[in-house]
């Protein structure tokens, strides 16, 4: 039958070439319109790398390139093995001898588009099922667009086709003679959709003017990016690629399920972006410590990249040793929470598997360790703890809240605290213990300083055992310090961000999603024993802006 069919197409083109001629200068022979896809950049090594996959469908348009009339709408072709394009119909230039205008789409369209005129927008999605390496959801997830004007011509017109999303690239080693199976890898909280409008006339050679021509906009879910079998493979990175659509990936948390039912994590540091037309490549070692991640971003078509991401290391913990993100115990006790490195741009590098609070001898958790560097511990804090033989060894936020809708204290009323109205001021002030103590001295007690008193109130709620200061208000640089060590906030990583004069109200966007990052902590805490964070939601500190106004925070 397929024979039978192409035969009867020869005969109907031979029967109307025989019957035009040219007349009046008008080239009156009529000229097959021939297409085939060509790739700017390439998507991977053997999928879609210079022409798009056989089978998949294109979607054209064709008008006069003198006129502007509509010739073809919205015809469907299919792409064949070496990258032509074939329909059901031909399509054929102007008798006049006119140029055409066409316009090519593919990807994984939200509806298939009406026998019309070019519409002046188009939904897309990604599939959130990627796992499959260069799988059918990977190729039909690419959006592809071609828009140039093209002379009469015998030969096929290749078409200049443009990657619009974003290709993520993970590159994923084992080491130190791990050889566990990764079941799944995912990467949470994305968009998986968006609109598309094409804009008349555009340089498309132009990334930045592809870029703008995308939108991020529709539901978010997780992503599964690919798996990896059990074994070494030191010197043979096993590769997982996917299509992201373009959006802010800070605070996405990429979590790799290993075969013994554990998991490993690593959140993408804030202000981290998937770009239209580029790719992000993340290399990722397994080690017995945990995950070692590099990253970088580059063009999708040069195979090069610029490092994007500073490695250096702060501090490295073992399970034993103190450090932020430790649960903290009603018996004054604290384990392991997870983490292992904590690098200079912000990002942490997590166990194999987060551990679990202990619930021998009915342990109560109570709070999560968010600092313990001594330099950043307050010396009202150190004096207290010194006088009774003990040493400052960290700082603990409580999992549940002392009290909501609490004023600080009486407007208008200096109270003699330093006053933090820049950045670098309200990092530098990091003894809310002292700020307690100092209001309490002066009027005698907290009666008239609400907030005040509902933290120290707490103490009596929420009792510790052992030598400690007991709860109190933190000031704004412990915040400033919650918010960086366990918020995952990486501007306030930066020396200058917390050496900085600007005063006012501060705001730092980008930072990803801040109440997901702290609730990280508290997950394997049961629900009624702790206050999750929220969007919106604000805390008082100790601190003093000005003589009548206190520093909050917000998420």
């Amino acid at each position: 039958m397929k024979t039978s069919g192409l035969f009867l197409t020869l005969a109907a083109a031979s029967v109307l070439t025989a019957c035009l001629k040219e007349e009046d200068g008008i080239l009156a022979e009529r000229q097959e319109l021939r297409l085939r896809s060509g790739i700017e950049a390439v998507t991977r090594g053997e999928v879609q790398s210079t022409a798009i996959v056989a089978g998949e469908t294109v979607y054209a348009w064709v008008t006069d390139a003198l006129t502007g009339e509509a010739l073809y709408n919205a015809c469907t072709l299919t792409a064949q093995a070496g990258g032509a394009l074939a329909g059901t119909t031909p399509m054929y230039f102007p008798a006049t001898g006119n140029g055409v205008r066409v316009a090519a789409l593919h990807g994984l369209l939200t509806e298939s588009p009406a026998v019309a005129a070019m519409p002046g927008s188009f939904a897309f999605t990604v599939s959130p099922d990627q796992s499959e390496a260069g799988g059918a959801n990977y190729v039909h997830s690419d959006l592809l667009y071609a828009a140039q004007t093209v002379q009469r011509t015998k030969e096929a017109v290749e078409l200049e086709c443009y990657h619009l999303l974003s290709k993520m690239e993970l590159k994923i080693t084992r080491s130190d003679g791990v050889t566990d199976a990764i079941t799944a890898v995912t990467l949470d909280g994305v968009v998986l959709g968006g609109m598309f409008t094409p804009a008349a006339d555009a340089d498309l050679a132009q990334r930045s003017v592809r870029a703008a021509m995308i939108v991020a906009d529709g539901q978010r879910g997780t992503m599964t990016l690919g798996a990896m079998p059990a074994g070494d493979n030191p010197d043979n990175p096993i590769t997982n690629d996917a299509i992201v659509v373009p959006q802010d990936v800070g605070g996405k948390t990429l979590t790799f399920t290993l075969s013994g039912g554990s998991e490993l994590s690593y959140t993408i540091p804030a202000g981290r972006s998937f770009e239209s037309g580029k790719k992000h490549v993340y290399e990722v070692t397994l080690k017995r410590t945990g995950l070692e991640v590099t990253s970088e971003s580059g063009d999708w078509n040069d195979g090069g990249s610029e490092e994007v991401q500073s490695r250096e290391v702060l501090a490295s913990y073992t399970a034993d040793d103190l450090k932020p993100g430790d649960y903290f115990y009603s018996d004054g006790t604290t384990s392991d929470g997870g983490l292992r490195k904590l690098y200079a741009d912000g990002t942490l590098e997590m166990a194999v598997g987060k551990p679990v609070p202990e619930t021998d001898g009915g342990k109560t958790v109570v709070g999560i360790v968010f600092q313990t560097d001594p330099d950043r511990i307050g010396q009202a804090e150190k004096d207290a703890l010194a006088v009774r033989g003990a040493t400052a060894r960290g700082l603990v936020m409580a999992v549940k809240n002392a009290a909501t809708n609490m004023e600080w204290g009486p407007y208008g009323t200096d109270e003699g605290l330093t006053k933090c109205e820049t950045k670098a001021q309200n990092y530098s002030d990091i003894s809310g213990y002292g700020n307690c103590e100092r209001i309490r001295a002066s009027h005698g007690d907290l009666s008239n300083y609400p907030a005040f008193r509902a933290a120290d109130d707490y103490n009596t709620v929420c009792a510790v055992a052992g030598v400690t200061t007991g709860w109190y208000l933190p000031a704004s640089g412990q915040w400033w310090d919650l918010l960086q060590n366990l918020g995952g906030c990486a501007m306030l990583a930066d020396p200058a961000q917390q050496t900085s004069s600007d005063s006012g109200d501060f705001y730092w966007s980008g930072q990803g999603d801040i109440p997901a990052a702290l609730n990280r902590w508290m997950e394997s805490i049961a629900a009624d024993s702790k206050d999750p964070f929220a969007d919106y939601n604000w805390f008082w500190s100790s601190s003093e802006d000005s003589g009548d106004t206190a520093p909050g925070t917000g998420a």
